[in-house]
């Protein structure tokens, strides 16, 4: 008799299934399928394989985007216009010595002719601003000396922007002015002279008034005085200030506003970064908007330390304006200081107020009547206002607005002045 297995014993050996039978056949283990027939699982790449695809994905899409951006902006004629060849306009200037006219330094050369070629883009044409002075020394038309008794003679003295830098002479701020005036007192007759000289300051235009201007005999001095006026190569600058931070990244990232050739060496940096904006659309106009942004903050910081109450430009723009007051011109009333905006941001943001307010404070201090001519820019897009993407000084329409507007702050004292004239002509005198 055999006895049965121990209950809880090992079983044994399972007798294989027959999937037919639905049982197990000898020498098989029991069960749906084989363990040699469970799938393998596929080794997975290493962690540095798997960072490499990655980043030669993200690097192809990068490509492929910078590429359709490229060539979009291209189709589109988007970007910003880059500069013909050697188109820095040549500064029509002549030095004057010292001891012949102290503290002008440099002014217009009579006779002297220029032009400069504003690159167009899109649908914008090429353009050329020709620059012809008189022989008398002004970008202007030849006037009588002495005055003729019957004219009202308006000296209209100032930096680039009153010259018209980026303009026609007929469309400068004088010009616009000359004719919005004879507009409104059609029974006067005014002129306006231009007496704007590029890259000088307050003080240099009093000492141009001096040397050249007093000659024309003005009835009414106009003074356009512009937030660079505290600055200048005659103005000495405290050995501490150094270079902003700003400037130095312009510097290591071979930054301009826009893409031109030079005649001169370049620095290696500039002329590779050159090379580039030249082949592509798009690294041009990053380029231009990081320049304009880095340059941006270096006018905003070194003119406000130029304008600080104790630097010597604030002190040259007092002094120069002291003297204003202290003519014979000045003593009668017959001197007027405006402020022509810088064009950036034209809101209540615009970062020079402060500055305004102090030369206002100056302008009351010494009686002399002072007019911030921003208001009728305020609002306005400031690139739509420039002469040109590269060039921010004023165009034929900001400077149209701005004649507007000092025109009706100007016509009661013109047309004062033009009945003293006819009064004095009926007296015989």
């Amino acid at each position: 008799m055999i006895d049965p297995p121990h209950r809880g014993a090992h079983p044994g050996p399972a007798a294989p299934h027959d999937p037919a039978l639905g049982q197990a056949t000898p020498g098989h283990p029991a069960g749906p399928s084989s363990a040699s027939s469970a799938p393998v699982p596929r080794p997975r790449p290493r962690g540095w394989r798997r960072a490499l695809r990655l980043a030669l994905l993200c690097f192809v899409a990068l490509v492929v985007t910078l590429g359709a951006v490229e060539g979009a902006m291209r189709v589109f004629g988007m970007g910003v216009p880059a500069r013909a060849p050697m188109s820095q306009t040549r500064l029509i200037r002549m030095t004057v010595p010292e001891d012949v006219a102290p503290g002008l330094w440099e002014t217009l050369s009579p006779g002297g002719e220029s032009s400069i070629l504003y690159p167009g883009h899109g649908d914008v044409p090429d353009r050329t601003v020709r620059y012809s002075i008189s022989a008398q020394g002004l970008r202007d038309r030849e006037f009588a000396v002495p005055k003729p008794p019957w004219v009202v003679r308006i000296a209209l003295v100032g930096d680039s922007v009153a010259y018209g830098t980026g303009v026609n002479a007929e469309d400068s701020l004088p010009k616009q002015l000359e004719t919005r005036l004879r507009k409104a007192l059609p029974g006067a007759r005014i002129e306006i002279l231009n007496c704007g000289v590029e890259a000088t300051n307050t003080s240099q235009q009093v000492a141009l008034a001096r040397y050249r201007l007093l000659a024309f005999d003005p009835d009414l001095w106009l003074w356009c005085v512009t937030i660079p006026d505290a600055s200048g190569k005659n103005i000495p600058r405290p050995p501490d200030w150094g270079e902003l931070p700003a400037q130095r990244w312009i510097t290591r990232l071979g930054l301009t506003s826009g893409r031109w050739e030079s005649a001169g060496p370049q620095d290696p940096r500039r002329a590779a970064v050159m090379k580039v904006r030249g082949v592509s659309v798009l690294a041009d106009t990053l380029c231009h908007m990081v320049y304009a942004r880095l340059k941006g903050s270096v006018t905003v910081a070194s003119y406000r330390r130029d304008w600080d109450p104790t630097s010597p430009g604030f002190g040259q723009v007092q002094s120069a304006l002291t003297e204003l007051a202290a003519t014979p011109a000045g003593a009668a009333g017959r001197v007027r200081v405006a402020l022509y905006p810088t064009l950036t941001t034209l809101n209540e943001r615009y970062p020079f107020q402060g500055e305004a307010a102090r030369l206002a404070a100056v302008c009351e201090g010494l009686e002399l009547p002072f007019l911030h001519l921003i208001e009728p820019l305020m609002g306005l897009q400031a690139p739509s206002l420039h002469a040109h993407p590269h060039d921010r000084h004023p165009n034929a329409h900001c400077h149209g607005l701005v004649a507007e507007y000092w025109c009706a702050e100007l016509v009661p004292v013109v047309r004062e002045i033009a009945r003293e004239r006819q009064a004095a002509l009926a007296s015989g005198n």
